[in-house]
């Protein structure tokens, strides 16, 4: 899950986007069951998150779906993982 924040620190030059909280449990059932190390797993689920962070939705049907399968995609391939990855299953 991913959770907004949008604070920015103008005297350093940094934005802080939200933050990530991962279930270790549920990365590790998830990742067996899609033939996935349990860091491979928590990968894509960081990954997954820091889209939602970055702004990227995924409703059914919608534009920005298809623009972020197609980044969540690209990105997994980038790091050598299956590019299933959350949006296809």
């Amino acid at each position: 899950m991913s959770f907004p924040i949008d604070t920015e620190f103008h005297e350093i030059g940094h934005k802080i986007l939200g933050d990530i909280v991962i279930s270790v449990e549920k990365a590790e059932e998830q990742g067996a069951s899609n033939g996935l190390k349990r860091s491979q797993e928590m990968t894509v689920l960081t990954l997954h998150g820091l889209l939602h962070l970055l702004g990227y939705t995924h409703q059914q049907g919608t534009q920005e779906r298809i623009e972020m399968q197609d980044i969540e995609a690209s990105l997994l391939k980038d790091l050598n993982l299956p590019s299933g990855g959350l949006m296809s299953r």
